[in-house]
């Protein structure tokens, strides 16, 4: 009896200890993927995607974070909705959460893309409360939300950088934004 005692007193502790390392292990998951989160979003307002997306300008958005070409598109003014739909739409595809996670996608590259989506799915969202605006008008739109450095008429605009306190300059503009959950507020 005195065995069969001792031996469910050690079969409980190891099952405590086998529990509170994988609550430590999960915690430290959860540590890094908040912090790559953090990263993630620190490059998304630093390459004005922030900016841009609460501007409600879709194809700016798009162009700005490459998930367009301006060359094969042309003009960026002269890009019909239709396309631009579906350029979101590939991008919202290639930047899923899941198919990220089915890629084995590291956990900074996982936290990009989650950021990433988020953030296309914020920018439909108020371009399409906007009327989905295009041409000129979407154009305009884009200059007055990220002035510096905001050629949307050709492939400059994914490549310009504005040197000497973008991210500041960024984060003043869209100082309004606050993530509650998995969403984006814009």
């Amino acid at each position: 009896a005195a065995k069969k005692a001792a031996r469910s007193e050690r079969v409980a502790a190891e099952r405590v200890l086998s529990h509170r390392k994988g609550i430590e292990e999960a915690e430290a998951r959860a540590s890094e993927m908040d912090d790559a989160r953090a990263d993630a979003q620190r490059f998304l307002e630093r390459t004005g995607a922030h900016v841009l997306a609460a501007a409600g300008c879709m194809g700016a958005t798009l162009l700005r974070l490459e998930l367009i070409d301006a060359a094969a598109g042309g003009d960026l003014r002269s890009i019909p909705v239709n396309k631009l739909e579906g350029a979101y739409k590939k991008a919202l595809a290639k930047n899923h959460p899941d198919r990220s996670a089915a890629r084995g996608d590291d956990v900074a590259a996982a936290a990009r893309c989650e950021e990433t989506f988020k953030l296309l799915q914020a920018a439909h969202l108020r371009w399409s409360e906007m009327g989905k605006p295009i041409g000129d008008a979407a154009d305009a739109r884009a200059r007055a939300a990220y002035p510096l450095g905001a050629q949307t008429s050709s492939a400059s605009f994914s490549s310009s950088t504005r040197a000497g306190g973008g991210a500041a300059a960024s984060w003043r503009v869209y100082s309004a934004r606050a993530v509650t959950g998995s969403r984006w507020r814009t």
